[in-house]
Order: C-alpha cells, then sequence, then structure tokens
C-alpha cells in the first residue's frame, strides 16, 4: 500500500465528519493577530479511484517576532539571513497516523511552506517532520514532537526559519500563516512517495499570528542641472535623484512655487531627468519634490536654472 491509497482509507472510515463535530473544529481565521493560531487545512491524495481527503490541524506561532518593532523595520528592507524562527505543531486523526506507521512513512516535509507579511511572501525553510516523534494526545489525535519523544535528536520538529523575504510597505502589517501546504511524504527506504496538496478548510482563512508596525525609509533628493546654462525656448534639463526603496515607477514633479512645470518616473536607481521649455530668462528657482510613497517619506531639493537669450 501506498500513501496515496492510506488517505483513501482514512476517508473510509469517516473520520473527517467525526472531527469536525466534536474533537477538532475548523476555525475562521482571527480578525486581528494572535500570539499562536490555529488552522485547519483539507488535504487531497489523488486516487485511481478519484480524491481522497483527510483534515490536517496546524499550530503556529513566532516567539520573538514583536521585537522587529524594536529596529525599526523599514519599508522595503530586504530580510536574506534567517532572523526568525516559526513554530509549527502539526496534528491529524489518529487513522491517518495509524495507517502512517503501518505504511512506513518515515517523515513528511513541507518545502513550499509560505506565509505573507503584509502582500509580501515569506518562505520558511526547514518545516519537517517524523512520524516516529508523534505522540498521542489521548483525544483521537496525534501531534508532532517538540520533546524529543524519538530519541533522535531533534526535539523542534515542525519548525522552521525564514527564508529571504521583503518587508511590504509602512504601517500595521499582519504576519499570516500560510493559505496552502504541499506535503512531501518519504518513506523509510529514503524514496519520495507523493506529494499532498492541502488548502485551508472550506469557511476558514489563515490566522495573524502577529502584528508588526513597518516604517518609511527617509527619503532624501537632490538635483542638478544638466548644464550650465540654457537658451530660452529650448528644453532645460534638471537630473533628479532619490534615496529610498522601491523607488521605480515613483513620480518626481519640477515646480516654481505651486506651479508644475515637469513631471518625470523613477527608474530602479531613482533617478529621472526633468525637462521643461517654461522658464524665463534669468535665474528660475525650481524645486524638485518626491511626494512620497508607502514605502518611503517625500522630500524636496532646490535647484536654480540659467536661463539665457
Amino acid at each position: 500500500m501506498n500513501v496515496v491509497s492510506i488517505s483513501k482509507r482514512f476517508a473510509a472510515t469517516g473520520a473527517v465528519t467525526a472531527l469536525a463535530a466534536g474533537a477538532l473544529v475548523a476555525t475562521a481565521g482571527a480578525a486581528h493577530a494572535e500570539s499562536v493560531v490555529n488552522n485547519t487545512y483539507s488535504c487531497t491524495a489523488q486516487t485511481a479511484d478519484g480524491p481522497a481527503t483527510f483534515p490536517l490541524f496546524l499550530t503556529t506561532a513566532a516567539p520573538g517576532i514583536g521585537g522587529f518593532e524594536n529596529f525599526g523595520l523599514k519599508a522595503g528592507t530586504v530580510i536574506s539571513l534567517p532572523a526568525l524562527t516559526v513554530t509549527n505543531t502539526f496534528t491529524v486523526p489518529t487513522p491517518v497516523h495509524s495507517l502512517l506507521v503501518a505504511n512506513h512513512v518515515r517523515d513528511i516535509s513541507v518545502p513550499t511552506y509560505t506565509g505573507t507579511f503584509g502582500d509580501q511572501p515569506v518562505p520558511v525553510d526547514g518545516v519537517a517532520v517524523t512520524v516516529a516523534g508523534m505522540t498521542d494526545n489521548g483525544n483521537g489525535t496525534w501531534s508532532t514532537d517538540h520533546a524529543d519523544a524519538d530519541a533522535d535528536g531533534l526535539p523542534d520538529e515542525g519548525n522552521g526559519s525564514n527564508g529571504t523575504f521583503t518587508v511590504p510597505a509602512a504601517g500595521a502589517q499582519d504576519v499570516v500563516s500560510p493559505t496552502s501546504l504541499d506535503l512531501l511524504a518519504t518513506l523509510e527506504d529514503g524514496t519520495t512517495q507523493t506529494h499532498i496538496p492541502c488548502t485551508l478548510a472550506d469557511g476558514t482563512t489563515a490566522g495573524a499570528y502577529q502584528t508588526i508596525n513597518v516604517v518609511k525609509n527617509v527619503s532624501t533628493t537632490t538635483a542638478k542641472v544638466a548644464k550650465a546654462k540654457f537658451k530660452k525656448g529650448k528644453p532645460a534639463k534638471v537630473n533628479a535623484t532619490v534615496t529610498g526603496a522601491k523607488l521605480a515607477g515613483n513620480k518626481v514633479l519640477l515646480k516654481k512655487g505651486a506651479k508644475t512645470l515637469a513631471t518625470a518616473t523613477l527608474n530602479a536607481a531613482g533617478k529621472a531627468s526633468l525637462v521643461t521649455k517654461k522658464l524665463k530668462v534669468g535665474s528660475n528657482k525650481l524645486t524638485v519634490v518626491y511626494k512620497g510613497s508607502g514605502y518611503n517619506t517625500g522630500s524636496t531639493a532646490p535647484v536654480t536654472v540659467k536661463v539665457v537669450k
């Protein structure tokens, strides 16, 4: 028997109905962030007789994540080093655990475990559990090992650490658990047996286990004329440079008082050229204006453009 038929036999037991009625009930996602969240997934394995489903219950937390705010976490920052441990407890009904043991499933990993921080994906690496390390909860379910019950030297099975991610725009941003999982079951002989996709159970949403206040980058704007002087009626060009995060596509304005003379779009390096023919002879005191974005504060820079006859 393979892992696919395991799920088929489980589905036939009617345990899904029993769990929904009593032991563990699917919960709608929290309306606000909680320090620990519980999500219920419906996992589906394809069989010769069609799809078979079983429930998976996941408890997720990230101890210490609240401390991120103490560092003034800036919008658009790329976090490339593991800075956060995400703790996960996977729980399955007893019939599923029994069939995993009987069919020599060694471990189950989640190679595509991805939550979100605001609108940005956050991969979590190293999430895997051993079947031998699961413990009986005494209520018709088994959960992953956090006390090294199988003496394999891995007391924190199911946990992982963040992969590379980008901090979202400024504001109060939720850190949310995955909306889907792809389980990868491996047999005792080390051969990969099957992928089993899991999605949030009907009527539920992914829970948020932390809300973090992200701050804007303090932008700076500099402006330089393209040359010392320009002839009247000819294009006068001002080169602008803005510092900040995610600047590509942002706008800068060239203004004289309240009047806008030109508009340009910043490139990824925060550079743009502003061109106008609307200047009078003499020294024209202008201002380059960057209004800011969800990632950066606004800033301005003065510039004098000399026009001759």
